[in-house]
């Protein structure tokens, strides 16, 4: 076989405690010709040991799982194999959890409801080394980061009563 037509293929370990989740997710990505899936873990502790062992490319990692949660296992899958890249793929986006995901060293932050080529996107673009954040979470992130279009309409009525006097010179005294 000539060099020029080895292709590496992007090796994937798929951590969800669902089985069927974790089943279509596989078919998904061992659809494509460049992605093999390695191994499934049910929990996070198996994430962690089997990620130790095989080595992969790139982490599929739900959030919610027996035993470790998504983000114990982000911080040791980090520790233990540092070079691993990790996509968090999760129903849930509330700010503690991306949050914390991304504290832990993640590389992405998918929802499930994606669609299966973005999915597969993203598993690539992970592979190369670009962050990868669901644009519901791209958005939230961006949002949190923007300066509010009026600092004052933020200020409760009395905190914009207090603003207007201190500024009119009156004194805390006066103010009350």
């Amino acid at each position: 076989m000539c060099a020029d037509t080895i292709h590496h293929r992007t090796r994937v370990v798929i951590a969800d405690d669902h089985e069927m989740v974790r089943r279509g997710i596989a078919m998904t990505l061992e659809a494509e010709s460049d992605l093999e899936v390695v191994g499934q873990a049910a929990t996070g502790r198996a994430a962690v040991d089997l990620v130790a062992q095989l080595m992969p490319d790139v982490v599929l990692l739900d959030i919610q799982m027996p035993d470790m949660d998504g983000i114990a296992t982000a911080t040791a899958i980090r520790a233990g194999t540092p070079g691993v890249t990790i996509l968090v793929l999760s129903s849930y986006s509330d700010d503690a959890r991306v949050y914390a995901a991304l504290r832990a060293g993640v590389n992405g932050y998918l929802l499930k409801e994606l669609s299966a080529d973005d999915l597969v996107a993203a598993v690539r673009g992970a592979a190369r080394g670009e962050p990868q954040l669901h644009p519901k979470i791209a958005r939230k992130l961006m949002d949190r980061m923007a300066p509010p279009d009026d600092p004052i309409s933020q200020l409760s009525q009395r905190e914009q009563e207090v603003l207007r006097l201190v500024a009119a010179g009156r004194s805390n005294k006066e103010i009350g």
